[in-house]
């Protein structure tokens, strides 16, 4: 009876810290049929933000393919960048807040014509820090804000690409 109890309070413990820190099961993403194989082009294809774009759209079935001439369509990241101003300085000028904003901008060709203009995502998160001035290379906590940025900037564009409006744009300019 009581390894019982203590096996149910375990999973009920469980279950509140991964519902506590946000964490969510992904809705099935309905992709446009002809977006089943994409190539994404950036000026840094290998970067931390192109690598989880390109999870989430393998987890969505999506053939990501290394060469342009393997898909019809192109996702092109114009751009992706992390800005930062000072939003406050405590009295003893050692805490600091700042806001970090990573901004993404994009758009999706048809074999080099585009078919969705340039969209832009923005994403800001405060962030306060002993420091002042923030290091990329050792802050652990600024590291992890920064990746929850850029996922959560990737998650926008994959909701973006499988909306209605997209699929739309697809569909007249497939006809």
């Amino acid at each position: 009876m009581r390894q019982n109890f203590t096996r149910l309070a375990v999973i009920s413990l469980l279950s509140l810290f991964l519902t506590a820190c946000g964490f969510h099961l992904r809705q099935n993403l309905d992709f446009p049929t002809q977006l089943n194989t994409l190539y994404i082009s950036s000026a840094t294809p290998y970067g931390k933000f192109e690598s989880y774009l390109k999870s989430i759209l393998n987890t969505a079935n999506i053939n990501i393919v290394d060469e342009a001439q393997d898909s019809n369509y192109t996702l092109r990241i114009d751009m992706h960048q992390l800005t930062q101003t000072v939003a406050s300085i405590s009295l003893d000028t050692e805490t600091r807040s700042y806001t970090l904003v990573y901004q993404v901008r994009y758009s999706l060709l048809h074999q080099g014509v585009t078919v969705l203009p340039s969209q832009s995502i923005s994403i800001s998160q405060a962030y306060i820090t002993n420091s002042s001035q923030l290091s990329y290379t050792n802050d652990s906590e600024l590291k992890a804000t920064i990746a929850g940025l850029q996922h959560a900037a990737a998650e926008q564009i994959i909701d973006r690409l499988s909306s209605q409006d997209v699929k739309d744009i697809l569909n007249k300019h497939s006809k």
